[in-house]
């Protein structure tokens, strides 16, 4: 099965009303909606909008309204949510294109600055069912933890979401030594939506990219698809046969000591090294 995919990257959102807007843009600006021959997916980048646990509710709902009216899958970036225990985490989610939330994605891992915020971290992963496969959706930090991507593609996640956040001073290798590498090590499909701008004091860069295995790629160098400088924008498809073909060839992940995994990463995440 084929995906059509849309990246986009923008600065300075921090209204409600301001993504809203920016999302009835980018569905007009692509088109989406009129090619029913494959399931269709709008990304975007993290935001610093601010919400109560109701208020990002009611969000939620207008954007699976337009999700619904578009036909089309839609991850509208992240938002910083205030749970009714008090605790302020970072979320994402994925909704379907019937206006169905299929996905509620926490960021698990956090930098001291996030900490910093009063940032809280997830303590569970999720994956999404959707009818092109399993999908996860990674969070800033998340995209940097080789664990998560190695336990994703064990559960079976072929595309994975990805919202970075890389300050400046910018290298395009920075960002790589993230997404990029962790596809090349588990054999999946990864689309990235890059923050930009200023987000609370901190200065942030990067590119719109989608990845693939290398040798599925052009020129072999694990890029499906880079980013228009004009628009900010990347746009393709991922063609998920393509991704059982290489590993046919060479099934990576059916030479890992899967129960060596299981007996060491929960206890090791729970600090239980006895």
């Amino acid at each position: 099965m084929n995906i059509r995919f849309w990246l986009g990257r923008y600065e300075g959102v921090a209204k409600s009303e301001d993504l809203l807007k920016t999302i009835a843009r980018r569905i007009h600006a692509v088109g989406a909606g009129g090619d029913t021959s494959c399931p269709q997916l709008l990304v975007l980048p993290s935001t610093s909008i601010k919400l109560s646990q109701p208020e990002a509710d009611k969000l939620i709902a207008e954007i699976s309204e337009m999700a619904a009216q578009a036909s089309l899958y839609i991850v509208p970036g992240s938002l910083l949510v205030k749970e009714k225990s008090g605790e302020i985490k970072r979320q994402s989610v994925m909704i379907s294109p019937q206006g169905q939330v299929v996905l509620l994605a926490t960021q698990t891992h956090l930098q001291p600055e996030e900490r910093e915020l009063g940032l809280q971290q997830g303590t569970d992963i999720s994956i999404g069912e959707t009818e092109f496969g399993k999908v996860a959706i990674l969070l800033h930090t998340d995209i940097f933890i080789p664990e998560l991507w190695r336990i994703y593609a064990l559960k079976g996640v072929k595309l994975m979401v990805c919202l970075s956040a890389v300050q400046k001073p910018y290298t395009h290798w920075k960002q790589l030594s993230g997404a990029w590498q962790n596809v090349q090590q588990n054999q999946v499909f990864a689309l990235e939506s890059a923050l930009g701008g200023e987000h609370f004091e901190k200065a942030y860069e990067g590119k719109v990219e989608a990845y693939g295995p290398c040798e599925i790629t052009p020129g072999e160098e694990g890029f499906l698809e880079q980013e228009s400088a004009a628009e900010n924008l990347a746009t393709g498809k991922v063609q998920l046969g393509e991704l059982e073909q290489v590993r046919a060839q060479y099934p990576l992940l059916q030479q890992l000591n899967a129960p060596l995994y299981n007996q060491w990463l929960p206890r090791i995440y729970r600090g239980d090294f006895s």
